[in-house]
């Protein structure tokens, strides 16, 4: 496989294994009424953070997962139970429900939205059990060393992609307004734990392939 059709494969695998759209407006319910600058601070740690797990699959992922005795497939369904977790809290309208009782403090503000980006949104929404599982099976097809470069090129490509559509966040919310946020909340929150049960499923069939049929 030469260099570009590595960058390609890569980059489409990861966009469409982890589907930036689908995430994009729980981005938006988390930031829901917090400053242009305060958002745009969340979207760099959010896309940063994805990244750096990414980087981390990439050199290492295999690495700690054969030293705690962790399959793949045991990897999947754990993320895929916490994304069924999480998908209940926006079912509810936990997640804006917290945002308009706001906090004390601006600060206290910022710091709950970076960690609701960094958990749930980052870590496993976006960079999942899909993504980072692809990303390691990737690293095992390196043949050059220089094609480690060429996986981390797709990979910042990837993370460039979503803090700009991250940056672009409050356009859709003065467009949404308060009802939509929270009608697109809910609607992604079905959807999240359909690709939970899914993510889940997959796991499941590789822990027991008589599941498989």
């Amino acid at each position: 496989m030469d260099d570009i059709t590595l960058f390609i494969r890569c980059f489409v695998n990861l966009f469409a294994i982890v589907n930036p759209l689908g995430a994009f407006p729980v981005f938006v319910a988390t930031t829901s009424g917090l400053s242009s600058t305060v958002r745009f601070r969340v979207g760099t740690v959010c896309a940063g953070t994805v990244v750096f797990v990414l980087v981390i699959a990439l050199l290492i992922g295999q690495f700690i997962l054969n030293f705690f005795g962790i399959s793949i497939s045991s990897f999947r369904t754990a993320g895929g139970i916490f994304i069924c977790l999480l998908s209940l809290s926006m079912l509810k309208g936990s997640m804006t429900e917290a945002r308009k009782e706001g906090q004390a403090t601006a600060a206290l503000e910022e710091e709950g939205a970076i960690g609701q980006a960094i958990v749930p949104l980052a870590i496993p929404i976006l960079a999942g059990p899909g993504a980072i599982s692809s990303v390691i099976v990737y690293s095992s097809q390196i043949t050059h060393f220089h094609q480690w470069f060429v996986i981390g090129g797709a990979i910042l490509l990837f993370g460039s992609i979503l803090w700009l559509m991250f940056c672009s966040a409050g356009w859709l919310q003065k467009i949404l307004g308060p009802l939509g946020i929270n009608i697109s909340t809910r609607v992604m929150g079905l959807i999240m734990m359909s690709l939970g049960i899914e993510i889940m499923s997959v796991g499941l069939k590789g822990i027991f392939p008589i599941l498989g049929g």
